[in-house]
């Protein structure tokens, strides 16, 4: 409801963009946030350092939450909509058979979701393991936040240039390729790991606030072909498709850990070790591949959506 919520707030082409750019990377924001609260608590001595970590994270949501929602809900009101029928979720199911629009965005989302998903399931066993600088895995893994908050609002910029959906491929590309800087990386350089974050954080923020971005367009497709605002419904899709790529990523890669007989902290001989740089980098090298090329005949450019915005 928050994402759709984005998605209803300008009819514009660029500025959905703007919104769901500025959400992703307040969302970044928050993440590091989360990640810097361990390293506070450690410095209060407390008697159980590993619950009051844990009491720390929650006590951050339970004091913001209620205080940023009031913020949000007060400062940016409600706009007068029509009542809406409920959606089956057989219908949910025919307007996916029935929109390709919709398709391209739910599959280049699975895909996105599987191959993020990857990322973060091996990214500290590739650290401790593989790269040899576990010591320093949270410095390199807050750069790859931090590149992810640098690059949303480029992608923005490129996007008023190229549109959405090249800019998207544009992206799926670039992640493609540097994906592959890993395997030149030798252990223990904490420099070149940091650099390959850098690179890697493209892949944090870009795809997402893009294709909800697009989404949004899809929306107004619909309502076109319709008559129907189903913009919940779409959205839900939406997140459904990140989740349950986020799920297969992490079920795929434990189980070829297990295979290879991967062992985190383990003596892990360089077959093993070279399996797993394989699996960490092939899968999502394809994976964007596939993006890359589905999302180019992706029909909703900047003209389409302001002839749907018109109708």
């Amino acid at each position: 409801s928050h994402m759709a919520w984005g998605a209803e707030l300008s009819p514009n082409y660029h500025e959905r963009s703007r919104i769901q750019g500025t959400r992703e990377i307040t969302l970044l924001v928050g993440a590091i946030l989360v990640l810097a609260l361990p390293t506070l608590v450690e410095q209060l001595h407390t008697d159980n350092v590993g619950t009051s970590r844990v009491a720390g994270m929650g006590w951050m949501v339970i004091v913001l939450l209620p205080i940023t929602v009031f913020w949000a809900v007060s400062r940016v009101g409600e706009k007068k909509v029509s009542a809406v029928s409920h959606v089956s979720w057989l219908d949910s199911f025919r307007v996916i058979k029935q929109n390709l629009p919709l398709r391209h965005l739910l599959l280049c989302d699975l895909l996105s979701g599987i191959s993020s998903g990857i990322t973060a399931a091996l990214f500290l066993f590739l650290a401790a393991d593989v790269l040899k600088i576990q010591s320093w895995s949270s410095s390199v893994l807050l750069m790859y936040f931090l590149s992810g908050i640098f690059f949303v609002p480029l992608f923005i910029i490129i996007s008023k240039k190229l549109g959405k959906h090249i800019t998207l491929s544009f992206c799926a590309a670039i992640n493609a390729i540097s994906i592959n800087i890993i395997w030149f990386i030798p252990p223990g350089s904490v420099v070149a790991t940091g650099f390959a974050m850098v690179l890697l954080g493209i892949n944090m923020g870009a795809p997402s606030f893009l294709l909800r971005s697009m989404m949004a367009d899809v929306v107004d497709e619909d309502v076109v072909h319709s008559g129907h605002l189903r913009t919940g419904l779409f959205y839900a899709l939406l997140s459904m498709t990140q989740k349950v790529g986020g799920a297969v990523a992490i079920g795929i890669t434990y189980a070829a850990l297990d295979i290879m007989n991967f062992i985190p902290g383990g003596d892990n001989g360089n077959g093993v070790i070279l399996w797993f740089e394989t699996l960490f980098i092939m899968p999502p090298m394809v994976l964007n591949v596939i993006i890359a090329i589905t999302i180019l005949s992706f029909p909703i450019d900047k003209a389409r959506q302001e002839h749907n915005r018109k109708i």
